[in-house]
């Protein structure tokens, strides 16, 4: 079952989001937690020693119904420790997007409260692997992953915390197709200001784990679970 939902600027999207083509980039990285900023009430981080695994998710949505375009998720996974029953206790806070479509931050923004702003990201997939940039007033951002990979099919929901108008919500991004587990990825950062989340990596970092996916469907719905942040 669809719905629209007019934004701001006046145009409608239909929900869920549907994409039916798209490459997926996925790294993991070390941090400490209190390196990251501080997570809304409800949501503790998952960690072990004061460290936890960071994830950057790129992927390049080549049909997606809001139109197609490139984005960068910097996420963390996270426990819920609140007083209400969500559908699960754990999953992922999304810290950042950058985003290469008005459409879809608008919509980001406005629908769930994903943290999107414009940048612009490139993704060079050829023989040689796979070659990311992303640059935006924020931060710079470069990646090498392999394109080679251990194929295994994948097909799993996950739990995405955000926080909108006071509310902490609680989506699911589906996705499914083809997972490629691939040797650890290279990154390098050149930070322009301190507002990124991506300042966790430093200056250049070797991700502990990295893949990607050809991904031949992947849906996002409205929320399906919100709790009332305490007011401050």
């Amino acid at each position: 079952m669809t719905e629209l939902f007019k934004l701001s600027d006046g145009n409608e999207v239909s929900l869920p989001l549907v994409c039916d083509e798209a490459l997926a980039c996925f790294m993991a990285f070390p941090a400490r937690v209190n390196s990251l900023p501080q997570l809304p009430g409800g949501l503790k981080p998952l960690a072990v020693g004061g460290r936890t695994i960071c994830a950057l998710l790129l992927a390049d949505y080549r049909s997606m119904s809001i139109g197609p375009y490139r984005e960068m998720v910097m996420m963390a996974p996270v426990r819920y420790k609140g007083g209400a029953r969500p559908p699960v206790t754990r999953g992922v806070f999304v810290h950042e997007i950058a985003v290469t479509s008005e459409v879809s931050r608008l919509t980001g923004m406005e629908v769930w409260g994903f943290p999107k702003y414009l940048a612009d990201i490139t993704v060079d997939q050829g023989p040689g692997g796979i070659k990311i940039k992303m640059e935006s007033h924020k931060s710079a951002f470069e990646a090498s992953l392999p394109g080679w990979g251990i194929p295994v099919p994948a097909k799993a929901p996950l739990p995405v915390f955000t926080v909108k108008e006071g509310k902490l919500l609680l989506s699911y991004i589906k996705m499914k197709g083809l997972m490629y587990l691939a040797p650890p990825a290279t990154a390098k950062i050149k930070m322009s200001s301190g507002q990124s989340t991506l300042s966790f990596l430093g200056e250049s970092k070797r991700a502990v784990a990295s893949g990607f996916m050809k991904v031949k469907k992947a849906t996002l719905g409205e929320a399906v679970f919100e709790d009332d942040l305490p007011r401050l």
